[in-house]
């Protein structure tokens, strides 16, 4: 049932932006997924469909995410140049309390960062200094699409999760976030 919701999700967002670009960025979750697939089920780690050189039993090909004209980028860890002011990256760093995890990220950032390992709303700002003077960075964490009431295994029962969206805007000078509760 989560693979059909979250390919229904991601459907009616296809549907709702059909010229936009539409990138899902592996995270742990999801590497850990296809691991355990192919650890439960070694034969499995060589195969693929004829003419294809993708293997068979992936997460992205589980979400039909080819079908839906969805980017998948992975492994776990890559990074996405959005433009040259933003990337993407699942992100690895957490702290507790606050925007303390965007505010970590942002010490040492020369570009805009989008992230999701937290599984929370956060959103920084932090002034840069160029040779071509002041330029506001920021560092964002959408939060989760993933429920947050406690069914989904978490370290403790009482997650500090929000769910959320980001939605980056690119003005042709530079590139703007928006994080959105759902």
């Amino acid at each position: 049932p989560t693979i059909e919701e979250l390919h229904w999700w991601l459907a009616q967002l296809r549907e709702t932006c059909p010229l936009t670009e539409i990138v899902y960025l592996e995270g742990n979750h999801e590497d850990r997924i296809d691991r355990a697939l192919l650890s439960g089920m070694p034969e499995l780690v060589n195969v693929r469909p004829a003419g294809e050189d993708r293997p068979l039993v992936t997460w992205r090909r589980l979400l039909a995410l080819e079908a839906l004209g969805i980017d998948y980028v992975g492994p776990y860890g890559e990074r996405v140049t959005l433009h040259d002011d933003c990337e993407a990256h699942h992100g690895s760093t957490v702290a507790s309390g606050g925007a303390a995890t965007v505010a970590r990220m942002l010490k040492g950032a020369h570009v805009s960062q989008i992230v999701g390992h937290i599984h929370r709303r956060e959103y920084g700002c932090r002034t840069v200094w160029g040779p071509r003077g002041p330029r506001t960075i920021f560092a964002a964490s959408p939060g989760t699409l993933c429920r947050v009431d406690g069914v989904v295994p978490a370290v403790h029962k009482r997650v500090d999760w929000q769910q959320g969206l980001a939605v980056l805007t690119w003005d042709g000078k530079r590139t703007s976030c928006q994080v959105i509760p759902i």
